[in-house]
């Protein structure tokens, strides 16, 4: 699974499941270890302070102290609100990219249209003259 997809899986995932743990998602989304290692990094789990990095976008939500580096495999997890926001950013640019192609389509038969008009109003200009 290429990265973009793997983020947009985890936060799926995460607004279905509402609270889950990695070894759920790992085997929902059949990671590979790679991707496990990837999941790894988009965690965030010290208690009381707040995320500065966009790229953490699950929070473990056990109340047990942290010392290591990542959450346990059986920790409870959940998205972040900003997970939401960025998903919720990533539906719209793809909702306002089909409108854009909706519009150059539109577009297209319009000037076609008008030409079309333009070629035909030469014509009788043309023969009413004669």
């Amino acid at each position: 699974m290429n990265e973009r997809n793997l983020i947009y899986g985890i936060i799926e995932y995460g607004k279905e499941k509402n609270v889950f743990t990695i070894e759920e998602l790992k085997s929902s989304l059949k990671l590979s270890d790679d991707d496990l290692t990837y999941v790894k990094h988009t965690l965030w789990h010290q208690r009381g302070i707040t995320p500065s990095d966009p790229n953490h976008i699950i929070v473990t939500s056990s109340d047990r102290f942290r010392t290591d580096t990542y959450a346990k495999m059986d920790e409870p997890c959940r998205l972040l609100p900003s997970a939401l926001f960025q998903y919720n950013d990533y539906l719209e640019i793809i909702e306002a990219r089909k409108s854009a192609q909706e519009a150059k389509r539109l577009s297209w038969y319009a000037i076609w249209i008008s030409i079309g008009l333009g070629v035909v109003q030469i014509i009788i200009g043309y023969l009413q003259l004669r």
